[in-house]
């Protein structure tokens, strides 16, 4: 009877061993994918774009010409993401919430920015009577 409940125990063992084994090599961070389009819907390339936290170091990519970004093996974590091309508005989500495992997949759309220029003229007027009116000949 004392054999057979050594083999029970080795028995129970080792398929505590076989089942654990692989509950730690689940995964431990979180992936972040997008696109970023305009408002017309077409995909913007070369954006800028950053994932931030306070506890972790920043991360930064740019959009391929289909305009998505990828951001693998994130630390979980609360991130900021922030999106940046010249002559759009500066796309800003805060308080991302990444958590192990997670994998978000975003559809950023970013708006074109106002054009605003502004020109200044410097010229001096020329000093002219507005009073006095008369006709001149000149005699040689």
């Amino acid at each position: 009877m004392g054999r057979f409940r050594s083999v029970n125990l080795a028995l129970a063992f080792c398929l505590s061993i076989l089942f654990v084994g692989p509950s730690m090599a689940q995964e431990q961070y979180a992936n972040v994918r997008g696109q970023v389009v305009d408002t017309d819907g077409q995909p913007l390339p070369g954006v800028a774009v950053t994932l931030e936290s306070p506890l972790f170091a920043p991360r930064s990519e740019t959009t391929f010409s289909s305009g998505i970004f990828r951001f693998i093996n994130v630390t979980p974590g609360v991130y900021t993401l922030k999106c940046g091309l010249q002559g759009f508005k500066t796309y800003l989500q805060q308080n991302l919430d990444l958590r192990v495992g997670s994998n978000f997949d975003l559809k950023i759309v970013m708006e074109q920015a106002a054009l605003q220029e502004e020109v200044t003229v410097k010229a001096e007027s020329p000093v002219v009577d507005t009073k006095k009116t008369s006709v001149g000949v000149n005699v040689t």
